[in-house]
């Protein structure tokens, strides 16, 4: 439970440090999950974008599903892309918020 809870909080981390789409947020997911947390090794990593690029879908969603899987199957899978929405759904609700109050 501890590991999904940490897959769900790193990914959290690295959308609301990461600005400018999938692309842009790869070396921060690199940063956290190679360097920091040691969860991929770099041959890992570089194999994980490759499968990106191959699958329909938003990059950072994509890495965030492979990555979890890798550390904790499915249910890693799962924790990994609602870290990597989480954050989006948060903000956008809270300018909706702002925006139907004014």
């Amino acid at each position: 439970m501890a590991l999904l809870i940490d897959i769900v909080l790193t990914f959290i981390k690295i959308q609301l440090l990461s600005f400018g789409g999938g692309h842009a947020a790869i070396p921060v997911v690199q940063s956290e999950i190679v360097d920091t947390k040691k969860w991929l090794t770099i041959d890992e990593f570089s194999d994980l974008l490759a499968m990106d690029e191959l699958t329909p879908g938003p990059l950072a969603i994509n890495c965030a599903t492979f990555v979890g899987k890798k550390m904790a199957g499915i249910p890693g899978s799962i924790a990994a892309t609602l870290g990597c929405v989480i954050p989006s759904c948060v903000i956008a609700l809270l300018f909706t918020r702002l925006f139907k109050t004014h």
